[in-house]
This record gives C-alpha cells, structure tokens and sequence, in this order.
C-alpha cells in the first residue's frame, strides 16, 4: 500500500473508517481499486489503519490516515465521539488535498464528511458524494417519533451534491423521508464475483461442525452487533433444536470483548453452547457459505447485504428477516429465499425447517445473480466517476 504523493492533487478520496473486515469497507476498497484501474487518481482515507483488509487495498491506491492520535477511536462506545473529534483533521484534509470527488463510503462517515465539508469552507472543487450503505432501523416504525428521529437521521445527506443507494428500497424510503433527495439519488447494487463463486465449490473448511457433520449446519456472517441480531438467531436455534438437536450454527465475524461477552451469556442460558460457534473472522467466509446446510440473516436492518449476496452466490438455501431494507430486492420477493417478519424467532425457527426440507437452488438462481455481477456494479461507479471528472 502506497502513501499519498502530496504533491499530486487526488481525482477521488474514498473516505472509510478502518480496514476491518465489514461489507462497507470491503465495498469501499472494491470501489477505490476499480476507479484507479481506470486512471483516476484515487485515495483512501481512513481515521484508522487498522483492520485484516488492509491487504486488499491494491498498490495503486493511496493510503491517508488522519485520526490514528485520537484514543477514543480505539474504544467502541467511544467511538463515535472520537469520529467527530477528528473532524478539524478531515476539514483540513479536504483543504490541503482539495480532491475532485470525495466519497464517503459507509453511513458511519457521512455526519463527519459533511460538517468538515462546511468547516473547510464548502469548497467548489470538491464534489461530495455519499454511498447510502445502510437503512435506519426506524424505517420499518410508525408514528411520529419514528418519523422525527427517520427526519434527524437523513440531515447527514443534507450537504452531499450526489448521493448513491445500495438498493431501491433504501432509496424509496430515504426520499419518503426527504423528498428533496430524490433528484440527488441513483442507485448501484452492490456486487460479487458470481462466476468465481458459482463455477466451483472448494473444500470443506476446516471446522469441527464438519468433521464430521452429525447434522444440518447453519452459517450466518457479520460483525457482533445489534444490527445484526443474532440473539433472535440463537432463540430461534434452541426451538429449532427441540425437534432437531443435531443442529448447530457457526457465526462468523468480528467483535469486541463486551458484545462477545453478551452473546455468550445468551447461549449459555439458552444451553446450547455446544451448538453455537462464534468463529469470529474467516478469511475464506464462502467456503462457509458453500457448504451451510441454510444462510441465515436474522438482522434488524441492512442496505443491501454483502454476505447474504455471497451466500446467494455460492448457491446456499437462504433464510432472512424481513428488515429494512433491500431483503425482499436481492431475494426477489421471496423467489430466491424464505423472508421471516422481525423479531419472530419461532417463524424463523419454522422457516430454517422448511429449508432445509427443499432442495438447493439450481439455475435460476444463477440468472437472478446476474444482476449483481460486481464487474457491472464497479463499472457503473466509475462511469459515475469520470462523467463527475468530465464536468469539472
């Protein structure tokens, strides 16, 4: 990974938190790589340089870490302050560079990319754009309550020039919250390698639930957080388990010690601690997804899921809540998947039966997939990019 030339004025600044292993930032770094291999010049910016993905970013990227000195960003309910402690850096980040475009990549950056917009002095010459990575989990709420805190959370949008949304969905209801952001939207789906995943199916990983396999394995990834929900996961494997004990589920992501901590209990005092792994961090997560009896996204919301695009790739049985947004956009409405209503863990429980009692899907899966070819989705973002380049 290369340093920023300073003397070189960047075409396009990626802005992303870390380099830990998310959707958003793998997309982000995706995004970065295919703009440089079209010629735009192209920088990431990070508050820190920390993270296994740092081994994605390709050498014709430029690495810039501007909050690596704020301690608060090394502490996860800290963080967020500690996001906007370094706000002044980004704003003088922007001035100093003065980048044609400036992506923020992730919701998490997009508060902080436009107040150190407006601090650096709204400058002409940098365009902002932000990827709408994620929904509001008030999105799926009624009453006026959700609909103040849906109108507080969309002003983070208020100050982009453009803004891309990772799904229809999340695009009809940002601009139902927010009518003037609809002339700034477009969407571009997020996108995988469905030929890579699709023509072979590797090796069983090297895991315990299938060496041997004694029963049916249930695989789900992401981070260990509430938005993905995974204590409605491990309630709906002990009801499930009451008629099938041989079940087990294999958790795959990152966390940090408390959120672990919280899980574990759960499963602890549900006693199935010999059923659940959390296996943390996988550098092959789609051998997983491969081999998994069922994928399971059991999230409160989403944008528009990486890992359950990559499990719909890899050809896995599919089971999802029915969250805000774009779930029922990527499993056609149910076509390509079973969709469960939130917080229900014995439909879940009942659904994952189901699934594993119908065959894997076949090649309509496959035309489905089309859609989301990540050549077609990166083409569309630099497209994007050089008629932005083109204007200015």
């Amino acid at each position: 990974m290369a340093m920023a030339d300073p003397s070189v004025r960047p075409e396009l600044a990626v802005l992303v938190y870390n380099l830990a292993a998310t959707g958003v930032t793998r997309n982000a770094i995706r995004i970065a790589a295919a703009a440089a291999n079209r010629g735009i010049h192209t920088e990431l910016w990070l508050w820190q340089r920390t993270g296994p993905f740092g081994k994605l970013v390709p050498e014709n990227v430029k690495i810039v870490e501007f909050g690596n000195r704020s301690a608060l960003l090394r502490f996860g309910h800290l963080r967020r302050a500690g996001i906007f402690l370094k706000i002044p850096a980004l704003a003088k980040l922007i001035t100093d560079r003065q980048p044609h475009i400036l992506l923020s990549a992730g919701n998490r950056c997009h508060l902080a990319a436009s107040l150190a917009w407006r601090l650096a002095g709204k400058p002409q010459q940098t365009i902002t754009v932000a990827r709408a990575s994620n929904a509001n989990p008030m999105f799926s709420k009624k009453g006026f309550v959700a609909r103040l805190l849906n109108r507080l959370d969309t002003l983070k949008f208020k100050s982009f020039q453009h803004i891309i949304s990772v799904s229809h969905e999340l695009e009809s209801a940002l601009s139902a919250v927010r009518p003037e952001l609809s002339a700034r939207m477009r969407v571009i789906p997020n996108g995988v390698d469905i030929a890579k995943l699709a023509s072979t199916k590797p090796q069983l990983p090297e895991h315990a639930y299938f060496m041997p396999k004694v029963g049916p394995v249930l695989v789900t990834a992401g981070t260990l957080t509430r938005q993905k929900n995974f204590p409605l996961l491990v309630d709906a494997l002990a009801i499930l388990r009451q008629s099938l004990p041989s079940a087990r589920l294999i958790i795959l992501g990152e966390s940090n010690q408390t959120e672990r901590a919280h899980l574990e209990a759960k499963i602890a005092q549900l006693r199935i601690s010999d059923a659940v792994d959390l296996a943390g961090y996988a550098t092959e997560p789609t051998r997983f997804f491969h081999h998994a009896d069922v994928y399971v996204l059991s999230s409160l919301w989403e944008g528009a899921s990486n890992s359950l695009l990559e499990a719909m790739a890899c050809g896995a049985r599919i089971v999802a809540t029915d969250c805000p947004t774009g779930i029922g956009e990527l499993l056609d409405d149910g076509r390509q998947g079973t969709i469960v209503p939130l917080g229900d863990p014995a439909a879940l429980a009942r659904a994952i039966v189901l699934a594993l009692q119908s065959p894997k899907p076949a090649q309509a899966r496959q035309q489905w997939m089309t859609q989301f070819e990540l050549e077609k989705c990166l083409a569309a973002y630099t497209t994007f990019f050089e008629d932005l380049l083109n204007v200015t």
